[in-house]
């Protein structure tokens, strides 16, 4: 699982369309290359300005009407112009396109180490309290406690750790 988790993290592979299939029936198509969304009749094109904790969201309709969306802190405000009634649901469109903004390299790479010191905690809890507090003492050993509660951080960092790259 841990290897997995791993491997899924330093992997670079590219993304197919993501489509998200509204109540009615329709499909809404993202192309995040060129920035746009597609309903099968019409094309909008969007801009993502910040990252994923404060990002504004704008999307552009076929007869130039604007829709804006501002995500601060998890909570989110629209606004927009008049003229975005017929077409495709602008919260939908940016459900659909918070998704595929890619998360920080930060999270990958944090979420990798915390696998990796999960991994020596679960297989080598030894390992593990040496490098922790063993090297403070001479002729010290863990008791078994310590080597449980060290088990236990390490599946815990490597869950923490795949939640990191996946999420």
């Amino acid at each position: 699982m841990a290897a997995v988790c791993l491997l899924a993290a330093l992997s670079a592979c590219a993304p197919g369309p993501a489509v998200k299939i509204l109540a009615d029936g329709t499909a809404l198509t993202l192309d995040a290359k060129a920035q746009t969304v597609s309903d099968g009749t019409n094309v909008y094109r969007y801009a993502v300005y910040g990252d994923t904790g404060n990002r504004t969201i704008e999307i552009t309709y076929p007869n130039g009407a604007v829709y804006r969306q501002e995500a601060r802190d998890g909570f989110s405000t629209g606004t927009g112009s008049f003229g975005t009634e017929g077409f495709a649901d602008p919260y939908a469109m940016c459900e659909l396109i918070a998704d595929s903004v890619p998360r920080p390299a930060i999270d990958r790479l944090g979420g990798g180490l915390l696998i990796l010191l999960g991994l020596v905690g679960l297989l080598s809890p030894r390992t593990a309290w040496q490098l922790e507090c063993g090297w403070r003492y001479q002729n010290a050993e863990p008791s078994s406690l310590a080597l449980g509660l060290n088990r236990a951080a390490g599946v815990l960092g490597i869950a923490i750790g795949c939640w990191l790259i996946w999420l």
